[in-house]
C-alpha cells in the first residue's frame, strides 16, 4: 500500500497517493506496528514536502512527538525515520540560506550562454 501510495504520488496523483498511505498506516495500527506507521508517515510526509518545503516544519515536530512516545516506552524511532527527520531539519535550515544566496537569472548571461 505504501508503495503504491509512493507510485501514485510520483505520477501526480497526489490524493490517491496520500489515501494509499493512509491505509498502510491504517494497518499498521491494526497490527500494533508502530515501526510501519511511522515509517509510511515518513515516507508520505517526505512526498508531501516534495510538494510544499513549507510542510516540513510541522514533520519535524510531530516525528520529534512521535520520538518521546517511543522513548517513554523504551523503543527508538526506526532508523530510516531518524535518517528523514535529519533530513528534513537540513532541507529546511538549508532553504533559508540558499534564498540569500540565490541571485536572480540575468537574461544577459543567459544570451551570452546562447551564442557560441
Amino acid at each position: 500500500m505504501a508503495t503504491r501510495g509512493l507510485i501514485l504520488f510520483r505520477e501526480g496523483k497526489a490524493d490517491q497517493g496520500a489515501s494509499e498511505y493512509q491505509k498502510a498506516m491504517d494497518r499498521a495500527v491494526e497490527s500494533r506496528r508502530a515501526d510501519l506507521y511511522l515509517r509510511a508517515y515518513a515516507f508520505l510526509a517526505r512526498e508531501l514536502c516534495r510538494i510544499d518545503p513549507h510542510v516540513q516544519p510541522v514533520v519535524l515536530q510531530e516525528i520529534n512527538k512521535a520520538e518521546k512516545i517511543m522513548n517513554k516506552r523504551n523503543r527508538q524511532l526506526p532508523r530510516e525515520v531518524a535518517l528523514m527527520r535529519e533530513e528534513f531539519a537540513t532541507d529546511e535550515m538549508s532553504s533559508a540560506e540558499l534564498l540569500l544566496d540565490f541571485a536572480p537569472l540575468s537574461t544577459s548571461d543567459v544570451e551570452r550562454a546562447l551564442d557560441l
